[in-house]
Parts: C-alpha cells; structure tokens; sequence
C-alpha cells in the first residue's frame, strides 16, 4: 500500500496479482486500495491547504483559514469583527 500512498501512477495489474496470490482476497485488496488513496489523498489536499495559508498576501486585506474539517475560507480582513466567524 505504501506504492498507493507515494506513487499510485505506478500501480500496476501485476500488484494486485501478487496480493492474490499472497492470500488476499479482491474485498480486502479493494477496502487496502481505497484506505491508503483516501488517506493520502486527505494529506495531499491539507499540505495545499497549508501552503495558500502561508502564501496569503496579509497586505492585501484577505485572509485564509484552514478549517477542521478540510474547509478553506477566505475573509476580507474589514469582514472579520470581535465574536463573529
């Protein structure tokens, strides 16, 4: 799973024939499969989140807020007031 995570081009007819012939079955392939591209999918989007964060322009009066929950939001720095979002 560690070639779905870094290189997931490179995935190939041969792979999961080995895992067949490891004893895996095609459901618990296919659950692996989709753990590891979801995850480093989720990781892939959060190191872009993180990255516009840090290369938002503070002198421009926007802001960008990396949520929770995978959310981006960009504020208008007059928009931000003590209590609100």
């Amino acid at each position: 799973m560690q070639k779905v995570d870094e290189r997931p081009w490179t995935v190939s007819d041969d792979d999961f024939r080995k895992l067949h012939e490891a004893g895996y079955s095609e459901d618990q392939i296919f659950e692996l499969t989709v753990a590891a591209s979801a995850g480093a999918g989720v990781r892939r989007f959060e190191a872009g989140l993180r990255a516009l964060e840090a290369a938002a322009p503070e002198d421009e009066g926007l802001q960008i807020h990396v949520g929770s929950s995978m959310s981006l939001r960009v504020v208008d720095a007059e928009e931000k007031r003590p209590g609100g979002r």
